[in-house]
């Protein structure tokens, strides 16, 4: 799916009718501009979309929550702690058979 689409549904979610009226207000952009975005031959600048959330609570929530649901987790990395050597997997250095220093 592409950012102009979604982009798309965003502003009409948060403005089911005269939506090119009300995203070209809250843009500070022409009605045609906004029209554009609509019809998706244009997309706003993130400038633009961060000024607009700025301006309406309602499309602040509404673009929270689609970036929410495009987040994914973070891999949690897993450190032994009883002092065994780290897998070499991943490990540049050791890939090229270099060898770290051990301190002690």
């Amino acid at each position: 799916m592409s950012a102009t689409v979604e982009i798309t549904g965003l502003l009409r979610s948060v403005w089911p009718r005269h939506t090119a009226k009300h995203a070209a207000r809250h843009a500070g952009m022409s009605i045609r501009t906004a029209q554009d975005w609509l019809s998706a031959r244009a997309t706003p600048s993130a400038a633009t979309l961060l000024r607009m959330a700025r301006a309406n609570d309602a499309l602040r929530a509404e673009l929270i929550r689609s970036l929410e649901g495009q987040h994914e987790e973070p891999r949690q990395m897993v450190l032994p702690l009883d002092g065994a050597p780290m897998p070499a997997r991943g490990n540049a250095l050791a890939r090229r058979g270099g060898a770290l220093a051990e301190e002690g």
